[in-house]
């Protein structure tokens, strides 16, 4: 016997809704394409948010936040290619967006978010 796909319930569409609403909402962080300075580096360092290690060999997609940002100024990491971090941070997305695999999730007029800085450049902790 073979099934037939059924419509869509309106349960099962307001949850479909809901869920667009949510991705056109979430602000995406960039990612980069990084590899280490040394090989010791490539053993001992992990991105905390991601859990996300070196391979034995090649660079690693990490999220462009202020831990990425911080180990490439310390020269413990490096963009793939040597490329700068400033001249990265330019291009027309500052890095590239992550995309759900076999979906162009980016939608028109996305800017992605980095850090949030005050003038003064420290974060925004109370004292």
């Amino acid at each position: 016997m073979t099934e037939q796909a059924s419509a869509p319930s309106e349960r099962e569409k307001h949850i479909a809704a809901r869920k667009a609403r949510i991705r056109a909402l979430t602000p995406r962080t960039p990612v980069a394409r990084v590899e280490p300075t040394s090989d010791t580096f490539r053993q001992i360092l992990r991105h905390p948010l991601t859990g996300m290690k070196f391979p034995a060999e090649g660079s690693a997609e990490w999220p462009l936040d202020s831990f990425t940002q911080r180990r490439i100024k310390e020269g413990c990491v490096q963009l793939e290619g040597g490329k700068n971090l400033a001249e990265f941070l330019q291009g027309p997305h500052g890095g590239t967006l992550p995309t759900e695999p076999g979906k162009d999730n980016a939608l028109p007029g996305d800017q992605p978010v980095l850090e949030n800085k005050l003038p003064d450049g420290g974060g925004s902790r109370r004292r």
